[in-house]
């Protein structure tokens, strides 16, 4: 009888002390007494990691953990369990306590009429908010069915009362949550951008934490907002739009550039991210810019075009400019005559600074050379600005032209009229 209790103090004993030899082997049960003992957590976390405790008793060790809140210890936990049998006995009992948390519902909702009326509320500990934590901390050791459980937490902890709920979780921010949340979540955190008055700073976030998929989402949902607020584009909108790098924006950047009410910093801004998505194949819409608009634009992606293409560039602007007299403004600050002054100075500029062609005369000459009036009358006032009076007998040949060059002045003014003009500039 002595010898059989003196046996029971020992185990008794080796069990508090996290020692134990054959005859007491340690079981779920016995961990309950250490769930508020002093340094229990630290004993707790001992035994999930150690490969001497039966996988029953690491299971239950993690348990206790996410119970007790500190799910943020479960990746440094699972990333030292080697015994792939053993993490998965681990991770299966953690997300049956996850779905215990979640199943609490105790977290604060609003209703449509506290959020009408601007109410406050109290942010307290939630049982639901740690199962959401812990699903988060879980999403990557999980694999199959386990990890779609996972997600169903995080894509309904993303679906509504988004404001509140960024305030419920002190460790994980909703952005961190959405590439782990499924098509719920993104669906979730896309309504809260559409919605929200200042969005910059959430699709910095989406951006940094998201993946590949969810940029690509993501793309599509900007452009949904950007073509309802055209053209009151707010300007974090708009820096949201200039950082987007798939091409599913491209349609909204051209309705932009298309339409003579955007406010010419935003078409401006979206024509250079046309560009940079676009590449060489912006070409394209820029020459039907220089064509069809009447207004600045003409002459911004008539620069645009040297920009990207330089001497090429400059020929197919100056092509692209239209030989029907109704396609020009002959009032306003963008007549053609107003913005040949502009243009002779921007082939020039944009030829060194983009392209360090130092000398535009011979690029300019060929639009002199061509059979299109428009880029002839440019091409005859830049000689005027540069004093190229070696071109006179080329210019001579075009002074007898009728053709009608609208806007270029307050009388009617022939392409034979600017020839002569320029002439006479020659020799004053």
């Amino acid at each position: 009888m002595q010898t059989t209790h003196k046996l029971t103090r020992w185990c008794a004993t080796l069990l508090l002390s996290t020692v134990f030899t054959f005859g007491c082997e340690r079981k779920p049960e016995d961990l309950e007494q250490w769930r508020n003992a002093e340094g229990g957590m630290e004993k707790l976390q001992e035994w999930a990691k150690s490969k001497e405790e039966s996988n029953a008793v690491r299971a239950r060790a993690v348990q206790i953990l996410i119970e007790e809140n500190n799910s943020n210890q479960i990746p440094a936990l699972l990333d030292g369990v080697k015994d792939a049998e053993a993490k998965k006995a681990i991770v299966k009992a953690a997300i049956e306590t996850t779905e215990k948390l979640w199943a609490t519902q105790d977290q604060p909702e609003l209703t449509e009429e506290m959020k009408k009326k601007g109410v406050q509320m109290k942010v307290g500990a939630s049982k639901a908010v740690q199962g959401v934590e812990t699903a988060y901390y879980l999403y990557p050791y999980a694999t199959g069915e386990d990890q779609k459980k996972l997600e169903n937490i995080l894509g309904e902890w993303l679906s509504k009362d988004h404001e509140l709920r960024r305030q419920l979780s002190t460790r994980i921010t909703l952005e961190q949550v959405l590439p782990r949340s499924g098509d719920k979540g993104f669906e979730g955190m896309m309504l809260w951008f559409k919605e929200h008055k200042n969005p910059g700073n959430l699709a910095d976030a989406i951006r940094q934490h998201g993946d590949e998929k969810t940029k690509k989402r993501f793309a599509e949902v900007i452009l949904e907002r950007a073509m309802a607020d055209h053209p009151d584009i707010n300007p974090q909108l708009r820096v949201i739009i200039e950082k987007t790098e798939d091409p599913a924006i491209v349609p909204y950047l051209e309705k932009a550039m298309d339409d003579p009410n955007t406010p010419g910093p935003v078409a401006d801004a979206m024509m250079d991210t046309y560009i940079r998505i676009k590449g060489p194949a912006s070409t394209t819409k820029l020459n039907e810019l220089v064509a069809k608009r009447k207004d600045i634009m003409r002459s911004v992606a008539f620069t645009r075009l040297i920009e990207v293409r330089g001497e090429a560039g400059v020929i197919q602007a100056s092509n692209a400019l239209p030989l029907e007299i109704d396609a020009y403004a002959t009032e306003g600050d963008n007549t053609l005559g107003k913005d040949a002054d502009y243009l002779c100075n921007i082939i020039e500029s944009e030829l060194k600074k983009s392209h360090k062609i130092e000398d535009p005369k011979p690029v300019i000459e060929k639009m002199l050379k061509s059979s299109r009036w428009p880029a002839q009358a440019i091409a005859m006032h830049c000689a005027k600005m540069k004093k190229w009076s070696d071109w006179k007998p080329a210019i001579e040949e075009l002074t007898e032209s009728k053709q009608l060059v609208p806007g270029w002045s307050d009388q009617e003014t022939s392409l034979g009229d600017i020839a002569k003009e320029v002439i006479a500039s020659f020799e004053s």
